[in-house]
């Protein structure tokens, strides 16, 4: 799982799949932000925070990634 934002979509994913771990991948500074919000709803134990640039690499080994919010912001090129 990745993109970050706040934490809200990865938090609610978390809490509805208990056996499940997750990625939050941002830019660094969104990153530094959303500790308290994963750690507020309980999961933040089962959370891994990344930060970098996602047209230079995201995190390897996921089953699932999830983007959200993130191509409308990019030309056609770039999305």
């Amino acid at each position: 799982m990745s993109a970050g934002d706040r934490g809200g979509l990865l938090a609610a994913f978390l809490a509805a799949h208990p056996d499940a771990d997750g990625v939050l991948f941002d830019l660094p500074h969104v990153v530094a932000k959303v500790t308290l919000v994963l750690a507020n709803t309980g999961v933040g134990e089962r959370c891994k925070l990344e930060s970098g640039d996602f047209f230079r690499a995201v995190p390897q080994g996921g089953q699932l990634y999830i983007l959200r919010k993130v191509l409308h912001d990019w030309d056609d090129a770039r999305a």
